[in-house]
């Protein structure tokens, strides 16, 4: 597999999976390791070429765009090094024109992941990104975690951007408890072959109890939180990977109405709208509605919510079940768990994983 490769590499250069190896610098490690080398930084007319490797039997030069900013150029040397150590490039040299640059599409493939996996391994970035999405789940800025990184691994917005993209099947592996050493590592491709291409790292939710929100919806559902009010353009919700899921203890039927009744243990809960033991309404209904003489609802809310639901998410009301001490304080939930079930135990391969 690619990243045991570019593993395999760094242990033979003497690099480590800790702190003590970040950042990497490509350009001090291309002077160490490449037979004699000369870095130049060159204007190259276009900025779609970061950089140009000739590999010789004596001599080694690698062209960088001088256009490109330091942290760009870290990345850029690195992927020509993976060309260096891994590829023959003999048979597929560089072809630029005034119109086209012509390239082996599956080499510059794997020199994108290869240079990525090396100066950002995923061993060592799941938990620092998680950890920061973490430290700034509260923060006005959503983009403070991957400014950090950035800084941290010395590449670009944009690589750090793509590694989360790349990594999304693993982080939430991880989230789940497996160790990071024990990741099933999947291509995108197969990612999505297995059913797994719709999840996303990053979610929407509530800044205040870091409840995950449909944002069509105006009260979070769990802390009341006005999601609509900014105040100096700052908004009540973010997206982010910092959330927490607040379970759904007590079980529903798709029309929102309890299994079983959530006060005393009632099972025999499909007849009517009341528990017939303890009369507790049998759906977790806002508070903010009138009745006639008759029971019936003619005005106001009275959405039936989510059973863990103690706010209405349209008028940011109470619910019954929170008025009636059925759910306690969001405060008290400290499981900030994801509840997604990813059944993956074993490792898969990929074509598109196939080594160099």
């Amino acid at each position: 597999m690619l990243y045991n490769h570019i593993d395999n590499l760094k242990y033979e250069l003497g690099l480590d999976m800790t702190d003590i190896s970040y950042p990497i610098d490509s350009k001090k490690l291309a002077k160490k390791y490449c037979k004699n080398v000369h870095i130049d930084e060159i204007a190259f007319p276009s900025q779609y070429i970061c950089g140009i490797l000739y590999k010789g039997s004596n001599s080694t030069s690698i062209a960088l765009n001088a256009n490109r900013e330091k942290y760009q150029q870290n990345f850029d040397c690195m992927h020509e090094l993976i060309h260096y150590f891994f590829h023959d490039i003999s048979y597929c040299q560089l072809m630029c024109s005034d119109k086209s640059i012509q390239q082996d599409s599956y080499i510059e493939w794997q020199a994108n992941e290869g240079a990525a996996q090396f100066l950002v391994p995923y061993q060592l970035f799941i938990p620092k990104y998680l950890e920061l999405e973490k430290k700034y789940a509260h923060s006005n800025w959503e983009d403070d975690s991957i400014e950090e990184l950035a800084q941290y691994f010395n590449v670009s917005y944009g690589v750090i951007s793509n590694r989360i993209n790349s990594l999304e099947t693993e982080i939430f592996q991880y989230k789940k408890g497996q160790s990071i050493n024990s990741l099933v590592v999947l291509s995108k491709t197969k990612a999505i072959s297995l059913g797994l291409g719709d999840l996303k790292v990053k979610q929407l939710y509530c800044k205040k109890c870091l409840n995950v929100v449909n944002k069509h919806i105006n009260y979070c559902p769990i802390c009341g939180n006005n999601l609509n009010k900014r105040s100096f353009f700052m908004a009540n919700k973010r997206e982010g990977a910092g959330f927490m899921i607040y379970k759904k203890e007590i079980e529903t039927d798709k029309d929102n109405k309890v299994t079983k009744c959530p006060r005393c243990d009632n099972e025999e809960v499909s007849y009517g709208d009341y528990c017939k033991i303890c009369g507790l309404e049998l759906y977790n209904r806002c508070t903010n509605y009138e009745t006639d003489g008759y029971g019936n609802m003619i005005g106001g809310c009275g959405e039936a919510c989510d059973s863990n639901a103690r706010y209405c998410p349209i008028c940011g009301s109470k619910t019954s079940f929170y008025t009636m001490g059925i759910l306690s304080d969001y405060t008290s939930e400290k499981d900030g768990s994801h509840n997604i079930d990813f059944g993956i135990t074993v490792p898969i391969s990929s074509p598109d994983d196939l080594p160099f």
